[in-house]
């Protein structure tokens, strides 16, 4: 096909394919501006497509509503100038109704063309201009044209490769047959004029792509090829920079610096490269300041920035040291070492390792410490049971939320199981407490329960063989964050010596009571019916000698007066001692008023005011209760006249349904209970160990200047059943 058919064709195909595109952003639609960008070469030219898409976006978000129409001259293509005529004949008529707002040309050719027929082609139109590939310096000045220019940098890209290879003496430009190739060659030369002293600088051009290949090849060390372009070499192949860049690298035996950021990314090592898609940037934006309203005269022409781009894959290939690139260099297809490609997984497995480790380290601490405490407890569990067994104690364990009970120690001595634990369910317990006891225990665990307190209680257990054991028991309750009882812990002590050994003391106690209680009444009832007799006789005989010798000298008479008054008083004092030894009052007309008689006589003899006061007493009270509480009073009058300083003392008896109560207070100094001495103490222990023999209590209050208050109890059941108490003592003989 020849050359004018062939652009017959590209003619019809334009005129059928003529394309626009409209903006992204909200348009103004009121008016359309129409964008019309003319480019030397075809889209199938990496330059000419990064171009296009630069413009597209630099007008993204602008508020205009833009139609783009794009044409192409194909200049390697159709070199002959008939035809570009042509084209451009065409692209007259076909936007005589579409009359473009501004034009962009992309390339040197178009520029050219419009910069010496803009007024015939388009007049008034704006033109704006990118990679112009040096010819815009043979512009005219034209008011309506203005635009972009490369940064294409020949020196900044030479002293870079000599930076990386200082040895390096013969530079090879290396460039194709297109008049597109020729502007770029001059533009070379007259750049790297300034290295002629410098550098050996030859130039490989108009050669086919074949031949620069066998030269590229065959260069030696010294030096490296600077390539320019190669849009068709002199055979007339046409190349683009995908296909010539691939080419020119591998066959050279020495490094490929470029000069554009096409030329990267096939094997050249890079250099400071000039950015084409900045150049569509740009353009872009001065069409847009043509919408706002400015003429291009009012916009300056810009150079494109350029900027150090190197290919990471060609430095390793030729030995090159990253090191030495100039600052602010980008690196490209930069392969990332084992810690930048698995940095994440390297510190996440050094982490795990460590965490590994250090779980492992404090498992075999654990483990260590576990073994430690295992042999620790199982010591202790060893002291433990050998405590339990020499103190014939158990421990127990109730699980409230499993309902199970666990005991454990000397499980045969107290309950007479021939094992040292023992499982059972929780209310298995109440089994081995004896039958009188139940109902207590069960009550004070409760209490202790609903009171957090601790629980202690004393009662018997019942073996299966019959055999009774006395326990101490004590324990405690734990609860739950929501305050539920969830486990009870406790040790119970084997007291069944203790008790038969208090049994025996109390027993004892109550002898030797009884005793001194039978031997005051021997006494009293010797002073009553003998002492006291012969003293009244005594006295009658001589009140009898008074009468005979009343004719008698005056001292005799006043001398047997005197006499006889001692002998009285001696007789009352008798008297006295005999009430206080037993009191008749007490025997023969009950508990009220014997304490109310020694109250009476208390008062006169002591000169301490008595206030004794009843209320609803029974008559019918045991001997030995009344005998008790009279003693308490006793005793208890005694310690205020000795210790209390007070001039008054009350005493009060009452029955309050279930217990005899007996009451002594006084308004004195009163004492404090901790430092009570052993010596003042004496008579509180007679009254408490008196109470105790017949099942009552003693509580004492005081506080320092506050007096002091002493109740004696004594239960309505220890009541009745004191009536039944006898102590078989021996009545001491005269």
């Amino acid at each position: 096909m020849t050359p004018k058919r062939l652009a017959g064709w590209l003619i019809v195909l334009c005129a059928t394919t003529g394309q626009f595109l409209f903006s992204r952003s909200t348009p103004d639609l009121s008016q359309v501006h129409r964008v019309l960008i003319i480019n030397e070469a075809n889209p199938s030219y990496p330059a000419i497509r990064m171009i296009d898409d630069a413009i597209q976006e630099s007008f993204r978000g602008s508020k205009y509503r833009i139609e783009i129409y794009r044409e192409y001259l194909d200049t390697m293509l159709f070199p002959d100038g008939a035809d570009q005529n042509r084209f451009w004949d065409f692209y007259v008529r076909k936007y005589q109704q579409r009359k473009p707002d501004v034009i962009v040309t992309v390339g040197s050719s178009p520029l050219k063309l419009l910069a010496t027929q803009h007024n015939r082609l388009f007049p008034g139109v704006p033109v704006i201009f990118c990679f112009p590939n040096g010819v815009e310096h043979e512009l005219k000045s034209d008011a309506q044209i203005t635009g972009v220019t490369m940064g294409l940098d020949a020196v900044g890209t030479v002293n870079a490769a000599l930076q990386l290879l200082p040895e390096t003496k013969h530079v090879i430009v290396v460039g194709g047959a297109a008049s597109f190739d020729h502007q770029q060659i001059a533009n070379v030369r007259r750049q790297l004029e300034m290295l002629k002293g410098r550098l050996d600088i030859s130039y490989l051009t108009d050669l086919s792509i074949t031949e620069i290949e066998a030269r590229v090849a065959s260069l030696s060390k010294g030096s490296i090829v600077l390539y320019s372009s190669i849009a068709r070499d002199a055979e007339g192949n046409l190349f683009t920079s995908q296909e010539s860049g691939p080419l020119i690298c591998r066959a050279s035996a020495v490094p490929v610096f470029s000069l554009y950021d096409v030329f990267i990314g096939h094997g050249e090592v890079g250099g400071n490269l000039a950015r084409l898609r900045e150049q569509g940037t740009v353009a872009g934006k001065d069409v847009l300041k043509i919408f706002d309203g400015l003429r291009p005269s009012d916009i300056a022409i810009e150079q494109a920035p350029n900027g150090f781009v190197f290919d990471w894959r060609a430095l390793k290939r030729w030995g090159l040291k990253e090191s030495e690139l100039p600052p602010g260099t980008t690196l490209l297809y930069r392969q990332p070492t084992a810690w930048e490609s698995y940095r994440g997984y390297i510190i996440a497995g050094v982490v795990l390792i460590l965490l590994q480790t250090t779980l492992i380290s404090a498992l075999l601490w654990q483990r260590n410490r576990r073994r430690k405490f295992e042999r620790d407890l199982s010591l202790m569990n060893d002291r433990l049971r050998l405590s339990f067994e020499v103190s014939k104690s158990v421990g127990w364990n109730w699980d409230l939320k499993n309902r199970r009970n666990r005991w454990f120690g000397d499980l045969q001595s107290i309950f007479g199981l021939a094992a040292d634990r023992y499982e059972a369910k929780l209310g298995e317990f109440m089994e081995y407490v004896h039958p009188d006891d139940r109902r207590r225990v069960a009550v004070t665990i409760a209490r202790a329960r609903a009171s957090r307190e601790t629980y202690s209680d004393e009662y018997r257990v019942l073996q299966r063989d019959g055999h009774v054991r006395w326990i101490a028991a004590r324990g405690a309750f734990y609860y739950s964050e929501a305050g539920v009882p969830e486990r009870m812990v406790g040790m119970a002590m084997d007291i069944t010596e203790r008790k038969a050994a208090e049994e025996a003391l109390t027993t004892l106690s109550g002898r030797l009571i009884k005793a001194e209680e039978e031997e005051r009444s021997r006494i009293a009832r010797e002073i009553h019916d003998d002492y006291q007799q012969r003293l009244a006789l005594f006295a009658n005989d001589l009140d009898s000698l008074r009468e005979q010798i009343e004719t008698s000298a005056p001292a005799a008479k006043e001398t047997l007066r005197q006499l006889w008054n001692e002998v009285s008083e001696l007789a009352a004092d008798m008297h006295s001692l005999s009430h206080r030894l037993h009191s008749s009052t007490l025997e023969n007309l009950g508990l009220v008023a014997g304490i109310k008689a020694f109250c009476h006589e208390f008062e006169q003899q002591q000169g301490l005011e008595v206030r004794f006061t009843s209320e609803e007493v029974p008559r019918s009270i045991p001997p030995e209760t009344a005998l008790c509480f009279f003693r308490v009073a006793q005793e208890a009058l005694r310690n205020v006249k000795r210790h209390s300083g007070a001039d008054r003392a009350e005493v009060h008896l009452e029955w309050t349904g279930d217990s005899l109560h007996l009451v002594v207070s006084d308004s004195g100094r009163g004492f404090e209970r901790t430092v009570r001495s052993a010596s003042s103490g004496i008579g509180i222990r007679s009254m408490e160990e008196r109470l105790r023999l017949v099942g009552g209590h003693l509580n004492l209050h005081s506080q320092p200047s506050q007096g002091t208050r002493i109740d004696a109890w004594v239960p309505l059941k220890a009541v009745s059943q004191t009536a039944n108490f006898e102590v078989n003592v021996t009545p001491l003989r005269d």
